[in-house]
């Protein structure tokens, strides 16, 4: 899902909310509520968003970290999306805001 006044020409992660130029800033809560996701689905994708997105960090890395754990079929999903674009994907806040941030 893009907010208003987005902008990108790279690929938007599933499950995520992108906001101003190529940055992720949350998953789609009430998209993975509205799809019928469990609550442990959705702990297991806010999970990865935030190892994957949170902090500016090398996406290889933080790809192998998510894969190491328990991954259910929708973080599965997410890391095989990222793995397989092409342009790339859009990256996590650099200036510090979080999901928590946008919510207040």
């Amino acid at each position: 899902m893009l907010r208003g006044l987005s902008r990108t020409s790279r690929d938007v992660p599933p499950f995520c909310i992108m906001d101003g130029t190529h940055t992720v800033r949350a998953v789609n809560l009430v998209g993975l509520r509205r799809a019928g996701l469990s609550t442990a689905a959705i702990r297991a994708v806010r999970e990865a968003f935030k190892t994957l997105f949170q902090r500016p960090r090398i996406l290889r890395l933080a790809l192998a970290e998510v894969e190491s754990g328990d991954v259910t079929a929708e973080v599965r999903e997410l890391v095989e999306f990222i793995r397989a674009s092409k342009r790339g994907v859009c990256f996590g806040p650099r200036d510090g805001g979080t999901e928590e941030s946008l919510l207040e």
